[in-house]
């Protein structure tokens, strides 16, 4: 090239060419930048969730075990609880089924859950819908005999369907495999409607023998974490299976407890491990970290209930307890919750059907000693609710049938013994008292049956010497008015504050159970009116004319305490005490006719609209199941209308024939409301008070049972204790006071 050329070539690029590096020094350069990347741990850096699912644990196996990485999670996640059984049947199985559906299920199948990515799965896909089954992909062939019951509106699939149509992949790693056994229901959390989820290895491959684990197999911790990193970059949500706690749980009963301690001990130490492993290798700014146990160790029945673990960490997970509009407590959560707050950290919006709420974190200093008091409190009341409740029945059984025999005798002799009569009395005045006494002392925990008749014993008698004493400085006001006062202050202000005594009272609901978490349950509710109703009469006397608007104002006061979702969040409960008391105090005011059979249809149509309206007000992640179900009937009609009733009617039918105390109580209702339109001899002188006690009783205790799913319980209850009432007015027959009428001149 010439000196001219150079020049214009100069001129025109504007310098001239560069230096080329020399080979030999770029290749040293390349192979130190490989040695440093090769020092650096590897980062799954596409995965948006991990969710590790060790099946089968309490609070205690994560919360004491000492290994470093679980402490480190402890530290550092926003922790809870979780009551499982809010959406799962009888097989533990069914709870991964759950999850999927993002509702509650009825799972009744096979305990043998095939599935994976092999030709025979393949083979089965395609003889299930026609087409081939995506390279790569898992199917999970159980989802050909899933049988939903209860629920049909559920849908198996819909969280992996809703991230499939948001474009998010799906991958699942693991199995809770024993030889000849199948169990890979991890499928069922991620799988769409198809049973197919985007990836992973779901087979023997992420096994290792060992003789001495349950079924002579562990989790492979190193090949797990390969197969974690085979997908991590591929998949925006990874679901692995421990799988080692849900064998350990199948295996139990065939192992010695030393055995199954020791297996129990070296399954938490694999689970440290793999946790750190795992956790090494995400980054936390980027990816959310979820451990939970979805069922609990024993199979769940009736007093072996338990919540299970569940920790979150991440960008927004801070260290405290988990919250949501569910429960509406503290450090519980329900597993229906999980589902939606997937959903919307993956952006795959609301998921039909779901019943659960997301996730938040509330600050607690300490999480770990508040989840353990939970823990300890929910356990104590799953072991003795049932026995309590047969005690009540023994202890209340006396006070209602002791009345209505010393009457008949009174009929017979004309006077009964006074003796009798005394102490008949006073077994009715301790039976009204039991509520208020329960809800006294139910901050004082009673592990066993005999600690805690002790420490009612003491609340009775409290309550019951208190009343007296009152009666006797005010001995117009009878003890039953005030035993009714103390008991309704006393559960307004718990339910106000959050309604731990009523918990703690063991004759309510209990949070395992998962069917009410906040409130006021059916049972203290159908308490509450009867003492109410008793109450009332009792003071009817002395209100004189203004005891029919008393008793009004009194029953707005229990429909919005009992109904609003921001107290009781009773809907049905609402509903009866408007009807209740507007019945009362119709039969109080002397109405006759239409009247008295519209004033109480009016109150109940008023009281609905009113419940509704207030709860539609609330924003809608604070709304009950009443705004959503008002929201939901707009869309859904009739036929969704019609559904939910025969729901609800299924389920009272359901609880009629499971005791013979219901048809006790189908046969009472004639009796009592014969008596009170025709009240025999020895109790006319109180037949003003008992006539609208035994009428609104009668009736209230049927509205109870038709607008509440499980209404026997409350309608029973209530007519209870106004039998015990009603018995204790009758018995007492004392003239009235001074400046009032009597009963009979009333009457005349």
């Amino acid at each position: 090239m010439s000196d001219a050329q150079r020049f214009c070539s100069s001129a025109f690029w504007g310098a001239p060419p560069a230096r080329r590096l020399p080979l030999r020094r770029a290749l040293r350069l390349l192979v130190a930048c490989c040695a440093l990347l090769l020092l650096l741990p590897p980062r799954a850096r596409a995965a948006q969730v991990v969710l590790v699912v060790a099946d089968r644990l309490e609070r205690a196996d994560l919360w004491e075990y000492p290994g470093p990485n679980l402490a480190r999670l402890r530290r550092e996640a926003a922790s809870g609880l979780i009551c499982t059984r809010f959406m799962l049947s009888s097989l533990p199985e069914s709870a991964y089924v759950a999850l999927g559906a993002g509702s509650w299920v009825q799972y009744e199948g096979s305990v043998r859950w095939r599935g994976g990515g092999d030709l025979e799965d393949a083979a089965a896909f395609w003889v299930a819908t026609g087409r081939p089954l995506p390279r790569g992909a898992l199917y999970c062939r159980e989802r050909e005999r899933l049988s939903l019951y209860s629920n049909p509106e559920a849908r198996p699939g819909a969280l992996g369907e809703a991230l499939r149509n948001a474009g998010k992949r799906t991958a699942c790693i693991g199995n809770a495999d024993l030889p000849r056994w199948p169990r890979r229901q991890l499928l069922a959390l991620l799988m769409d409607t198809r049973g197919v989820v985007s990836m992973g290895d779901v087979g023997p491959g992420t096994l290792a023998v060992a003789p001495d684990a349950p079924g002579g197999v562990c989790v492979d911790v190193p090949a797990t974490v390969a197969a974690f990193e085979r997908v991590a970059k591929r998949a925006d949500v990874v679901a692995i299976e421990f799988g080692d706690t849900s064998r350990l749980a199948a295996c139990q009963d065939e192992m010695l407890p030393e055995a199954a301690a020791a297996a129990r001990a070296a399954a938490l130490a694999r689970l440290d491990t793999l946790v750190g492993a795992l956790r090494a290798r995400i980054d936390p700014g980027q990816t959310t970290f979820i451990l939970l146990s979805p069922a609990p160790p024993v199979a769940p029945s009736a007093t072996e209930q338990v919540l299970t673990p569940l920790f979150i960490v991440g960008t927004g997970w801070g260290h405290g307890l988990l919250r949501s509009a569910t429960t509406r407590r503290p450090g519980l959560v329900a597993n229906a919750d999980l589902p939606v707050t997937l959903a919307g950290l993956l952006g795959a919006g609301a998921l039909p059907g779901a019943t659960g709420a997301p996730l938040s974190v509330v600050p607690e200093p300490d999480p770990g000693a508040y989840l353990r008091w939970m823990d300890e409190r929910t356990r104590r009341v799953a072991r003795l609710r049932f026995r309590v409740f047969r005690s009540w029945a023994v202890l209340i059984g006396p006070a209602v049938f002791l009345g209505p025999l010393l009457l008949d005798l009174r009929a017979v002799r004309r006077r009964a013994p006074a003796w009798a009569e005394a102490a008949v009395r006073g077994v009715q005045i301790c039976a009204l008292s039991l509520p208020a006494g329960a809800l006294l002392v139910s901050g004082f925990a009673a592990d066993t049956l005999g600690e805690y008749l002790l420490r009612l014993a003491v609340g009775v008698g409290v309550v019951a010497a208190s009343a007296g004493s009152l009666g006797r400085v005010v001995p117009r006001v009878r003890p039953p008015a005030w035993i009714a006062a103390l008991t309704l202050c006393v559960l307004i202000g718990d339910i106000t504050q959050g309604s731990w005594r009523i918990l703690g009272g063991m004759v309510s609901y209990a949070l395992t159970e998962g069917a009410r978490f906040y409130g006021i349950g059916n049972e203290m509710f159908g308490i509450a009116l009867g003492l109410a109703l008793v109450g009332m009469a009792t003071l009817q006397p002395l209100l004189g004319p203004r005891a029919p608007a008393m008793t009004a104002l009194l029953g707005a006061i229990l429909t919005v305490t009992f109904g609003y979702s921001g107290l009781g969040a009773n809907f049905g409960g609402g509903l009866t005490a408007a009807f209740t008391l507007a019945v009362a105090a119709g039969v109080m005011a002397g109405w006759r006719g239409a009247r008295v059979i519209a004033a109480p249809a009016l109150a109940l149509v008023a009281a609905a609209a009113a419940i509704v309206c207030l709860d539609l007000l609330r924003p809608l992640e604070a709304m009950s199941h009443v705004g959503r179900a008002a929201l939901q009937a707009q869309v859904g009609g009739m036929p969704w209308l019609t559904a939910l009733i025969a729901r609800k009617a299924h389920m009272n039918e359901v609880l009629i024939g499971r005791t013979s105390a219901t048809r006790l109580f189908f046969m009472a209702l004639p009796v009592l409301l014969a008596v009170s339109q025709r009240p025999p001899t020895p109790v006319r002188a109180v037949a003003i008070q008992l006539r609208p006690l035994l009428l609104a009783g009668v009736t209230g205790s049927v509205a109870a049972f038709l607008l509440n799913d499980s209404g026997i319980i409350a309608g029973g209850l209530m007519l209870a204790f106004v039998t015990v009432g009603a018995g204790y007015l009758a018995l007492s027959d004392e003239p009235a006071p001074e400046g009032k009428s009597s009963a009979c001149a009333s009457l005349r």
